[in-house]
């Protein structure tokens, strides 16, 4: 899930509250919290993650056109590291 489906996911808990300070009572959170994450900066604070019942995954993929996508062998890495 992106960063916009948590957001949508904050706002369908504001509708279904009636209110940034009703839906932070029910979550359990500040209602900061919620105004950070519908604010411009979208600021989507650990402990809100955590109340709407997910898990902060960070990932990295290697690109497709990328100039080299095999991993360096053990020596090149053993005299990178020297």
């Amino acid at each position: 899930m992106k960063k916009e489906g948590v957001v949508r996911m904050i706002r369908i808990a504001v509708c279904d509250a009636g209110s940034q300070s009703q839906a932070a009572r029910v979550l359990g959170v500040s209602r900061q919290a919620i105004s950070d994450a519908l604010g411009s900066r979208e600021f989507i604070s650990p402990c809100l993650v955590t109340a709407l019942g997910l898990e902060r995954v960070w990932t990295y993929r290697v690109l497709a056109n990328s100039p080299s996508t095999t991993p360096a062998s053990d020596a090149a890495r053993c005299e990178a590291q020297q």
